[in-house]
């Protein structure tokens, strides 16, 4: 239910607002499961939802100071270096151990240093699923900072993110990226 309300607080600071009684008919729905809209239609206003919300955090987006987000994370309590060197702070450290064989499943949040969002696996309801080994060691040694269910805030130099090429439109060069990784579950 927070993560919801999150979700539509953030939505809302980008002009989008989202109807609470087709909310709730498609939550219930869901629950139930009974769809009222075949996959396609679904995948379809995800799609669209998605590109809306980018359009208008683009939009309203104030200039990037990447520097001056690092600077203000690391004052946070809680905020650690890895030897990798991105800076790091769990959110949630979660319960139960995770296996260095275990099938590890993660919805993960991409967003520049002025808020805009990249990429948001919640709001498009996907995860990566694959073993730890096979996450890129950046992923791999978050996860480890985690148990089961766990999340964490990465703050990431353009280094270990894009580099000085980027990922244009969306990603400038140089950009230090904020990931929030968080597991949804994980299998022996």
């Amino acid at each position: 239910g927070r993560d919801i309300l999150h979700l539509q607080q953030e939505n809302r600071r980008a002009g989008l607002e989202a109807d609470t009684q087709l909310l709730l008919a498609g939550i219930a729905d869901t629950l139930a499961g009974r769809l009222r809209l075949d996959e396609a239609a679904i995948d379809g206003a995800l799609h669209t939802a998605q590109q809306r919300l980018q359009q208008a955090q683009q939009t309203q987006a104030p200039p990037r100071d990447d520097n001056a987000y690092l600077a203000n994370f690391v004052r946070q309590e809680g905020v650690k270096q890895d030897a990798l060197g991105f800076y790091y702070r769990v959110d949630y450290a979660g319960s139960g151990a995770i296996g260095a064989d275990d099938r590890v499943d993660i919805v993960v949040r991409e967003s520049l240093t002025d808020g805009r969002v990249v990429k948001d696996m919640e709001l498009a309801g996907t995860v990566i699923s694959q073993p730890l080994t096979r996450y890129p060691p950046l992923f791999r040694a978050a996860i480890e900072k985690l148990q089961r269910h766990g999340a964490i805030t990465l703050v990431v130099p353009p280094a270990l993110a894009y580099g000085k090429q980027g990922n244009p439109p969306a990603i400038p060069p140089n950009a230090t990226m904020i990931y929030t990784l968080r597991i949804a579950d994980v299998q022996p």
